[in-house]
């Protein structure tokens, strides 16, 4: 966390929002959406534990909220329920969000992709493609392009369980 924090801290006090610098070094190990999302809060509340704290536990509310509306959409309220509970009570995305690492970014973007994917292919037509796109690229700059496959593989197992061939094809 404090690493973070710092990497942040250097954004907010140079205004150089490309270069990540950690240890007095390029920081080359992660992407940089959550440095960018922290050091703007740190631009807003000032640099302080609330402003790094605090974008991150928005976020995982979002992601809850997301993984509600998803499993309502693909089951019914009490699984919805159900699945918001299990979330909201996981341990390793609790502490996530409190000692601040990519975690609780990423699930709210991988969540919400997912979400709108779905929606995109219940409407055929719809701004949903357009959040979905937003989402992933926001999951791609906060661990990187592999993460895509977590949400094509969601989908794949759910139209290998439901025998949707048209769809996996």
């Amino acid at each position: 966390a404090a690493l973070y924090a710092t990497i942040a801290k250097n954004i907010a006090l140079s205004n150089d929002w490309v270069n990540l610098i950690g240890d007095g070094h390029d920081w080359l190990d992660k992407p940089h959406l959550p440095f960018w999302i922290i050091a703007s809060s740190f631009k807003i509340f000032g640099i302080n534990d609330f402003a790094y704290k605090v974008p991150a536990f928005i976020s995982f509310l979002i992601g809850v909220l997301y993984c509600y509306q998803l499993t309502k959409k693909l089951y019914d309220t009490a699984t919805a329920k159900l699945a918001t509970i299990i979330l909201l009570t996981a341990l390793h995305l609790f502490l996530s969000v409190f000692d601040v690492r990519a975690e609780a970014y990423l699930t709210t973007f991988i969540v919400a992709a997912t979400f709108h994917l779905y929606q995109s292919l219940q409407h055929k037509i719809s701004w949903h493609i357009v959040w979905a796109a937003i989402f992933c690229a926001a999951a791609c700059i906060t661990k990187g392009i592999f993460v895509l496959i977590t949400i094509a593989g969601g989908f794949i197992i759910y139209w290998l369980y439901n025998k949707q061939w048209k769809e996996l094809w």
